[in-house]
């Protein structure tokens, strides 16, 4: 065989020299020399061998486009949980699961930008401060995005107690709404004694009510004009003269 490599063969042909002995071999094998000379045929091998190694280099990236397309086009999937009420709040969870890492998850409740934080991993959660419409965006880094959209409403709040603070001989409580108005005038205490207590006034504007500073434990209960009610627990500490306050909240 001629090669034009003299360092890999020790005897070295050039195509003249070879062209003879290739006729030759084929008369004597009874087959019809080749018409084409020798440089030209091995010119058309590398032809060959050339437009072979395009053709798998182009079945190469067709098969790794076929690859990574699908990964070019898949989307963050979102599914919302029911919303629930926890600590006087409508929360709303949603669990987000994408192949793709996920770049930003944004949230608008009305229009308005709405806060979310993860609770875990892939699971993440939304306060609901009102009624209106919820559209969640997740977009993943090959910028493809899912929009979820749902209807939301607060649910059934209770009262809650706000804040309280001494003045003189009486403690007077600051109240916060729930869902719907406070009935003021459905607000008593119970002492540990068992004694029912009312206030010794109300504004039903600055949403407060102030009793006399008990010497005991005293059990407010509060509702509102839908009958839902809260007992907020005051219990009283006295230590070297001075007295502090603490307010727990349970459900009647």
């Amino acid at each position: 065989m001629a090669s034009k490599n003299k360092n890999q063969f020790e005897h070295y042909l050039s195509p003249k020299d070879a062209q003879p002995i290739l006729d030759e071999i084929l008369r004597n094998c009874h087959l019809i020399p080749n018409s084409l000379p020798l440089d030209e045929l091995e010119n058309n091998a590398l032809a060959t061998i050339k437009i072979f190694r395009q053709i798998k280099r182009i079945c190469i990236f067709a098969i790794a486009m076929c690859l990574i397309m699908p990964l070019l086009l898949m989307k963050p999937s979102i599914s919302a949980l029911p919303a629930y009420a926890a600590n006087n709040q409508t929360l709303l969870e949603f669990d987000l699961s994408s192949v793709l890492p996920v770049k930003s998850v944004n949230a608008t409740l009305n229009g308005v930008k709405a806060p979310i934080y993860a609770v875990d991993g892939d699971t993440y959660r939304i306060q609901i401060t009102e009624a209106g419409h919820l559209m969640i965006t997740a977009t993943a880094y090959n910028n493809q995005k899912i929009i979820s959209s749902t209807d939301v409403t607060l649910l059934h709040l209770k009262p809650e107690v706000f804040g309280s603070h001494r003045d003189g001989d009486s403690i007077i409580i600051e109240l916060k709404e729930g869902s719907y108005p406070i009935n003021y005038t459905s607000i008593y205490a119970t002492s540990s004694s068992g004694q029912k207590i009312y206030p010794l006034s109300i504004d039903e504007i600055a949403k407060t009510v102030t009793f006399a500073y008990p010497s005991e434990e005293l059990n407010i209960n509060i509702s509102d004009t839908q009958g839902s009610s809260i007992v907020a627990i005051l219990s009283v500490f006295y230590s070297k003269g001075e007295s502090a306050d603490v307010f727990t909240t349970e459900e009647p």
